[in-house]
Formats: structure tokens, C-alpha cells, sequence
């Protein structure tokens, strides 16, 4: 496991990215948060994950706890990625993306 995290203006840079994408899918009126199911299943990735240092991520610095909940969230190793509605529901019943 690696507890080197990323500089902290890349700490800063990774912040700022998902703050404005949290901010654009407000402002279009889009999914903000993940269902709860989605959270959970991010969470037991982040946990089985090599790169989990405690609380954070040491490949992009992120507190995973403030993270995983946001639609517009994804791992930095595409081990999950963005959720719309549609995405989502096909995450949680099985079905394959066309």
C-alpha cells in the first residue's frame, strides 16, 4: 500500500474538478447524488483497493467518505465512474449498456 498522496495542488486540482462538476449538474438540474446502493458498492471497491489509505485515496487525495456519494464522482483508476439515471439503474439491475 502506498501512503504517498499527490502534491497538494494536485490535491487542490483533483478538489476544485469535482466541486465545479458538482456545481454543473446543479445548475443543469442533473443527478447530484448516487443512490445509496451505488455509494455502498464504490465503498466496498475503494475498501478491497490497494491504493486506500484510512479514510482517503492516496492516488487522488480525496477523503472517499466525501466522494463516493456524488453522481459526478469516479475513481482515478476507473474502478467506478460517473452515474447518470440511466447508468445507475443499469448498475443495479444487471443490465448491459448499449
Amino acid at each position: 500500500m502506498s501512503t504517498e498522496y499527490p502534491s497538494m495542488g494536485e490535491q487542490g486540482k483533483n478538489f476544485l474538478k469535482g466541486t465545479l462538476a458538482i456545481l454543473r449538474s446543479i445548475t443543469k438540474g442533473e443527478q447530484v447524488l448516487s443512490s445509496k446502493e451505488v455509494q455502498e458498492q464504490r465503498m466496498e471497491i475503494c475498501n478491497s483497493c490497494e491504493y486506500k489509505d484510512g479514510a482517503r485515496c492516496t492516488q487522488c487525495g480525496c477523503v472517499l467518505e466525501w466522494k463516493v456519494p456524488f453522481a459526478v464522482g469516479e475513481c482515478p483508476l476507473g474502478k467506478w465512474i460517473i452515474v447518470s439515471d440511466a447508468i445507475e439503474k443499469a448498475i443495479l439491475e444487471n443490465i448491459p449498456l448499449e
